[in-house]
């Protein structure tokens, strides 16, 4: 659902965009993106997803971002996550289509498979261009 205002030089739309998160969870995890788009500047708020780990692998988003908050390439950015019960800020990677994907280490990999893993709410902005 979007809502969407107007003044004379910018446009402001707002929404939700409902997805599950999985990857190193035995079930996956609701997590609801919140989003604002102005111009083409997209923002995600994204809640803190956290449950005990038991699969050594990255998460992913499971119902893919709207055309409309697509990037026409790949963005990249950091974030707090936890891994093994450990905190630490690691690589988000949102894809042209659609996908958000959260490493567990710096160099791109995957997350711990015991302990509690998952991350921590942010806010991510990006550009569409």
């Amino acid at each position: 659902m979007a809502d969407t205002f107007y003044n004379s030089t910018t446009t402001l739309t707002t929404g939700t965009h409902s997805t599950n998160w999985t990857g190193i969870w035995s079930a996956s995890q609701a997590g609801n993106i919140r989003w604002t788009l102005v111009q083409n500047i997209v923002t995600l708020k994204i809640p803190t997803t956290t449950s005990t780990a038991n699969t050594a692998a990255t998460i992913t988003n499971t119902v893919a971002l709207p055309s409309s908050l697509r990037p026409t390439s790949q963005s990249y950015g950091l974030l707090r996550i936890v891994t093994g019960g450990a905190d630490t800020t690691t690589p988000y990677l949102i894809g042209t289509g659609g996908t958000i994907t959260i490493y567990g280490t710096a160099a791109l990999g995957n997350y711990l498979n015991s302990g509690v893993g998952g991350f921590y709410a942010t806010e991510i902005t990006y550009s569409l261009a």
